[in-house]
């Protein structure tokens, strides 16, 4: 019950957070197409993907880490969690490190990526080192966010970043609008890094005082994480690629306006998936201490395919209101000239749905810690997403990346469900895989029946329209969803908790 508060709590904050980060970065981006230009904005997200690059440096450590605190924070083991928060630290700052130098080696290369290079080397290199810098100063503090995580106080961490990404957005609207210069621009995005990481960090210390007390760590703990990230290594890859190369890739083949086309749609069901993500976080601590605690299968199952029919409302919800107002959003919002094709729009949204119900077992893999599996099957989906978005692009322009990767999101999620249902909980397998087709014809039919009612759906002002539209399709979908599924044990025990 405890952790079902906590579920809450977090969730609540957790969304609130990402609602705010969501509407404050469409505000940014439109105002940065107007005044700054649409190849500018193209440059940022190469340097998003390519910053993600980066990213890898730290090879999963931040699951590793999670995995190994869940025992020692049930046991109450302040010596153990210390032990291997201070060796996560260690790691982190030869990330830190790391990740400055691979930056200066990398901005050496850059202009190769950008077909028909409107910017000068020197521009280029600079505003690319300054979002290097804020990126790694991320390391030097980041162990003490995600020990903030998995005690399940995210909230806080929450309200930190919710507060400094107000004032920060502020700060960068007036530079888009007033002196549109790209230098200061970027150099807000590093103190809005730094200052939030130093609140987080300070506050953890006042909170849980003993982390502060040893800087010692023990080698069987720094062995133990080691061990860890050569398993997660491949996981870390794979995640990059699903979410970040096809920016750069289509950037290096059809130059940085196609990017910003492509982004404008792709930004929209990326950060609306993010807002799954970020709840999978929030359960995904509380299911590893509940794991710690009670061993009793039967249990795990219900809290996950309780989980998988929330993903499923989420996923259903999200996955038809995108194709039935991406096309309204993008139009009002950037320009008619930013629409694309509506088999763009299907594939994109088709693949959000995919990608989105699988969340839950992919937060499963985590918990039980089948690291080693999950490398493997990372390792195959790598490989053939790249072969599949840099081969379907040239016959299919941008929606051939998208193809490639709902083709390796579908073979995933089938990897999910044998590492997790069928290896573990093999007496619920024939179950679990019911439900799964039960909620795939159902969205399937949502999907076509409600898009084809919405575009009667026309009222004279555009703003409005896409307002009244997205209560309409939403409503719907929702309440067909409850009454095709109120009867199931999944309903009924989410509307238990929701009493708390």
């Amino acid at each position: 019950m405890a952790h079902s508060k906590k579920i809450m709590k977090n969730s609540i904050y957790s969304l609130s957070y990402k609602l705010l980060t969501i509407f404050l970065s469409f505000l940014i981006r439109k105002l940065f197409i107007e005044f700054m230009g649409v190849e500018l904005l193209g440059l940022n997200s190469l340097f998003a993907d390519l910053l993600s690059l980066l990213n890898l440096a730290d090879m999963g450590l931040g699951m590793a880490l999670q995995y190994n605190l869940y025992k020692p924070l049930a046991d109450k083991d302040n010596k153990k969690i210390s032990s291997l928060l201070n060796a996560a630290k260690k790691i982190y700052n030869a990330v830190g490190i790391s990740i400055i130098f691979a930056g200066c080696i990398m901005c050496c290369f850059i202009q190769y990526l950008i077909k028909d290079n409107p910017y000068s080397l020197d521009f280029l290199r600079i505003v690319f080192l300054i979002n290097v810098v804020s990126n790694a100063s991320t390391y030097f503090f980041v162990h003490k966010r995600l020990f903030m995580q998995t005690v399940e106080d995210i909230y806080l961490t929450n309200i930190v970043d919710g507060i400094v990404c107000i004032l920060s957005s502020i700060a960068k609207l007036v530079v888009i609008i007033f002196m549109k210069n790209y230098y200061v621009y970027v150099g807000i995005g590093v103190i809005q890094t730094i200052v939030s990481n130093v609140i987080v960090n300070y506050m953890c210390n006042k909170k849980y005082s003993y982390l502060s007390n040893s800087k010692k760590y023990n080698s069987e703990d720094m062995k133990l994480l080691i061990c860890n990230l050569k398993e997660l290594i491949p996981n870390r890859v794979g995640f990059f690629i699903f979410n970040n190369t096809d920016s750069t890739i289509i950037s290096a083949i059809m130059g940085l306006t196609m990017v910003t086309y492509y982004t404008n749609y792709f930004t929209i069901t990326y950060q609306i998936f993010w807002i799954a993500v970020i709840i999978a976080n929030v359960v995904k601590v509380s299911f590893g201490n509940v794991m710690q605690e009670d061993e009793e299968s039967e249990r795990h199952i219900s809290l996950l395919e309780s989980y998988q029919f929330l993903q499923f409302l989420f996923s259903s919800v999200c996955g038809v209101l995108l194709i039935c107002l991406l096309d309204d959003f993008v139009s009002v919002w950037y320009g008619r000239e930013f629409v694309l094709s509506l088999p763009f729009v299907i594939i994109l949204t088709l693949d959000f749905f995919v990608h989105s119900m699988y969340q839950p077992l992919s937060i499963m893999v985590e918990v039980i810690g089948e690291f080693k599996v999950l490398k493997n099957q990372q390792l195959i989906c790598m490989v053939l997403n790249i072969l599949l978005s840099i081969g379907l692009i040239f016959p299919f322009g941008l929606i051939g990346p998208i193809i490639g990767t709902i083709v390796v999101d579908i073979i995933t999620f089938c990897f999910r469900i044998h590492t997790v249902i069928y290896t573990h909980y093999n007496k619920y397998f024939k179950e679990y895989i019911n439900k799964i087709i039960k909620y795939i014809v159902v969205f399937i039919g949502q999907y076509i029946l409600i898009y084809n009612f919405s575009k009667c759906i026309e009222i004279g002002n555009e703003y409005i329209n896409i307002f009244i539209k997205a209560i309409v399709v939403g409503s719907i979908t929702l309440l067909l969803d409850v009454l095709l599924f109120y009867k199931t044990e999944e309903y009924q025990y989410i509307k238990d908790r929701l009493k708390l």
